[in-house]
């Protein structure tokens, strides 16, 4: 399904009117929605189940490691699709020529947050490899509305001589992406740049690296260090903790179980803190877009009208004006 011929020369703003009047983008935004409530039913059974299956077996200590995974995991996706959601709006819809399917697209990643989410709650360890498998499906959706209007832009800019010689088209790209990011009000049309792919390999990565420790220590091929028994013999012997607290850090600190929950909720930590960080900057770049009023001009369609112009600039530059 693409858009419809009297939406090909639309301005950002207009072109953000028409797609968020579709149905298809309707279904997107309530699927957005039904996420963020999901976090918190998800987060609250996930504990209510963990409190009921594992308090006996591994004391409150473990319930408690159990508990911050969950709290973390819930955080990271609540910041995470209001980063998609975001960049959704701003970086997305405000495309022109912008086919129906392509939004789409923005519908199945929310189906694919869903099910992450799910999977990220049953094992916690999972969720820096799918945060990296989240950073590429989301990348390639932005990449390819920017490839696009990269396309579209060298076809109508650059001579036909050039445009027929495919090694200048990579040339074209890097000039006009180093553009829109220098450019504040188009700099959401960028392609996402190589530190955020470096970002994703480096969670699925890490992740990848915790989930072989935590089958090490199922398996037994990891034991408690010598010294935490010491330690936790101490403890006991000298009586620094009441005797029942000392029994609870044994079940955590002396068990396979108890060290892969450790492990696993350090590496959730890890990954809340750089994703709330992440997501903060996202906000604050973003934080003065509202939409757009029906009867008031707009920066990015000021900025929108003279890319052509810009990208010509560019051709000549780079090609001459051959």
């Amino acid at each position: 399904m693409s858009s419809p011929p009297q939406t090909e020369n639309l301005l950002p703003s207009e072109a953000y009117r028409e797609a968020t009047s579709s149905l298809v983008y309707r279904l997107s935004e309530l699927m957005f929605g039904s996420l963020l409530a999901a976090y918190i039913l998800g987060f609250v059974g996930a504990i209510a189940a963990a409190q009921g299956l594992q308090l006996s077996l591994h004391g409150p200590l473990g319930v408690g490691l159990l508990a911050t995974q969950y709290i973390c995991v819930s955080i990271m996706f609540t910041y995470l699709t209001t980063s998609f959601y975001l960049t959704y709006h701003v970086g997305i819809l405000t495309l022109p020529k912008l086919p129906f399917d392509s939004i789409g697209g923005d519908f199945r990643i929310a189906v694919f947050q869903a099910v992450f989410f799910g999977l990220s709650l049953l094992q916690p360890a999972l969720f820096p490899v799918l945060l990296g498998l989240n950073i590429f499906i989301s990348g390639h959706r932005k990449n390819k509305e920017y490839k696009r209007v990269e396309e579209d832009l060298f076809n109508h800019s650059c001579p036909r001589k050039r445009r027929d010689d495919s090694s200048d088209l990579p040339r074209f790209r890097k000039a006009l992406t180093k553009y829109l990011r220098n450019n504040s009000r188009l700099s959401p049309w960028a392609p996402i740049g190589p530190g955020i792919k470096s970002v994703g390999w480096a969670s699925f990565i890490f992740g990848v690296i915790v989930i072989g420790v935590c089958f090490a220590f199922e398996a037994g091929k990891i034991a408690p260090p010598n010294f935490l028994f010491v330690i936790v013999e101490s403890l006991k012997n000298n009586s620094v903790l009441p005797t029942r607290l000392s029994e609870w850090l044994a079940q955590i600190l002396l068990t396979p179980w108890g060290l892969r929950q450790i492990v696993v909720t350090a590496e959730v930590l890890i990954a809340t803190i750089f994703v709330s960080w992440h997501v903060r900057k996202v906000l604050k770049r973003h934080a003065d877009f509202v939409g757009f009023s029906p009867n008031e001009p707009h920066g990015i369609d000021t900025e929108f009208q003279a890319l052509p112009v810009e990208a010509e600039k560019l051709c000549k530059n780079l090609f001459g004006q051959s």
